[in-house]
């Protein structure tokens, strides 16, 4: 799933970052930067209750 992932970043030219991490990192970070209404894109599985609180 890492590779794949950062192939597909780098096959359509996006301005991302690949980060791997914890769930509770990644909600850490996915709060932080919708509280400050940022973009931010999170690599989940579906359904994930994770993701609950956020809009």
């Amino acid at each position: 799933m890492t590779m794949t992932s950062k192939e597909m970043i780098k096959a359509y030219g996006l301005d991302l970052e690949y980060v791997a991490s914890s769930e509770g990192a990644m909600l850490a970070q996915a709060s932080k930067l919708i509280a400050s209404k940022k973009p931010v894109i999170c690599l989940g599985c579906v359904p994930t209750p994770c993701l609950l609180n956020t809009n």
